[in-house]
């Protein structure tokens, strides 16, 4: 097929926008709410102050709602989900108070289980994969909450899912909450544990417990010890963790600008970035694992997104950007996934308000709002089992010079940066069209062969409201019978559905491919 430079300009600039669906809400008032997605259940989760509401996520419908009675002022701060060995579904809450935080566990609206804990929780992921871990202080835990603090703590706490749990009828009467206690390295965790249980506490474990100082200091040290830099714990948080399945390791990153990787086998940290005071970043917000479909050898790419809040005002500071990480291992019989020997940075992208100028001063402003493998994807090596993870797909706001705000979308392809021989830079060529007479309106636009961009302001600007989250619900290649023009393989041709989230609804996005989008005309 044979396309001119108009169509090919239309498919990259092009998005079909559903009209804004309000959320059906039983609580109206949306003022600094907070949202997110729940990948299992297939939920949209949004909280305001201490409410908790949750959407089916194609009609924006009210599901169930729970409130936090005890307190008004509270603010239920974070959402993720939590499956058990046997596939039952609940949900974890975070839930700041004015003198301690509470760890809450929902079964649909109703309280199940709530747990005091003496920091303050910036962010948390959940995993619950012991059997992976049989070695590990953390086999004895059933369920396992990862925990980022303000002051640098990472706490692993045990969820104790193989207790029974009582329950509370949509409310906080009759569950007080439980405590915790830190595992001394001296006890047997089973046997501390299951003591523990006996006195309704739940054990944790300080990962990094020798970084925080009585002084009030932060130190930010390397694998061997080395002091990297030192912090007043206040102005410390934990901006990012993200649990690594494939390396049983946990990536955290840091509000001043850096992370770290720790081996949840044996609890000690492998990996820190250095600190560049020349060159200051923003914090580390989002973190994402891809893995190549056909290297011989162990190699994982780790991306790591640097910005701004995107639910805050933008940073008139630092210029948000994405940076790919990748992990070399070498492998060792007394390891799951083998010994890290190096991480070394292989790709930077300024998140910048022209995405086509990759400027650090053009992503001055900018915030990064979602990051995720693209799902529904499969590999097209035969021999492979579950999913691709060769495709990321990135959400970002900019602002221009104009102080206009941008919103736009990133596509990146593993295998084509691969195939393209590993570019440390993003290169753009223009597109090359046959049988048309380019003029200057319709010059071929640029293109590249593992990356792809497009616009969301069509759809912010019909919405009419911040976005604050950007999940992507489909994802499909474009397969015609062989042989297939190598065009076919680039980001530029994958279609793919995004459900864009704001604080009072939600709307639905359709990206076509380049070749989709031709057919279909």
């Amino acid at each position: 097929i044979l396309y001119n430079a108009q169509q090919i300009e239309m498919s990259l600039d092009s998005v079909f926008v559903s009209s804004l669906t309000n959320f059906q809400t039983y609580f109206p008032e949306a003022s600094n709410s907070r949202v997110g997605w729940l990948e299992k259940s297939n939920r949209i989760w949004r909280t305001t102050r201490n409410v908790v509401e949750f959407f089916e996520r194609d009609t924006g419908f009210s599901l169930y709602n729970w409130e936090y009675k005890p307190s008004k002022s509270a603010t239920i701060r974070d959402v993720c989900e939590c499956e058990t060995t046997r596939g039952e579904i609940y949900y974890l809450l975070t839930i700041q108070l004015a003198s301690s935080n509470l760890v809450c566990l929902l079964e649909f609206n109703r309280l199940v289980k709530v747990i005091e804990v003496p920091f303050s929780i910036t962010s948390l992921c959940f995993f619950n994969h012991s059997t992976t871990l049989p070695y590990s202080v953390l086999s004895a835990f059933h369920g396992v909450v990862m925990l980022g603090c303000h002051g640098g703590q990472v706490i692993a706490m045990d969820m104790q899912l193989d207790v029974n749990m009582s329950r509370s009828v949509n409310d906080h009467t009759g569950l007080v909450p439980a405590p915790v206690r830190e595992l001394n390295p001296r006890d047997s965790p089973k046997v501390a544990r299951q003591q523990l249980i006996r006195d309704g506490v739940h054990l944790l474990i300080n990962l990094n417990r020798h970084s925080v100082k009585q002084s009030g200091q932060f130190v930010y040290t390397a694998p061997d010890g080395a002091e990297y830099g030192y912090f007043a714990s206040d102005s410390v948080k934990v901006t990012a963790v993200a649990y690594l399945a494939q390396t049983i390791s946990l990536a955290v990153g840091y509000s001043f600008g850096c992370f770290q990787l720790f081996n949840l086998e044996s609890l000690a940290l492998m990996f820190s970035t250095s600190i560049n005071p020349a060159n200051p970043l923003p914090p580390v917000t989002h973190i994402v694992l891809q893995e190549p479909e056909n290297d011989p050898r162990k190699y994982l790419f780790l991306w790591v997104g640097y910005s701004s809040a995107a639910d805050t005002e933008l940073s008139p500071v630092y210029g948000s950007r994405m940076t790919m990480y990748q992990l070399a291992f070498e492998l060792d019989p007394t390891s799951h996934c083998g010994v890290l020997i190096g991480c070394a940075c292989k790709l930077e992208l300024p998140l910048s308000s022209n995405p086509y100028v990759p400027s650090k001063k053009l992503s001055v402003g900018s915030s990064l709002i979602s990051c995720s493998i693209a799902p529904g994807l499969f590999s097209r090596d035969p021999a492979a089992t579950g999913g691709d993870l060769t495709v990321l797909i990135f959400v970002w706001k900019s602002q221009s010079a104009e102080k206009r705000a941008g919103y736009h979308v990133g596509v990146f392809d593993l295998n084509r940066w691969y195939h393209a021989q590993m570019p440390r830079s993003v290169r753009w060529e223009r597109t090359s069209v046959t049988a048309v007479s380019m003029t200057e309106e319709h010059r071929a636009p640029k293109v590249c062969s593992f990356m792809a961009f497009h616009s969301l302001a069509m759809a912010v600007e019909e919405a009419g409201d911040p976005l604050l989250r950007a999940v992507v619900k489909r994802a499909s290649r474009f397969y015609s019978p062989p042989p297939m023009c190598e065009a076919q393989l680039w980001p530029s041709s994958l279609s793919f559905d995004i459900t864009c989230i704001y604080s009072t609804g939600l709307q639905q996005c359709k990206f076509l491919g380049l070749q989709e989008l031709v057919s279909s005309q």
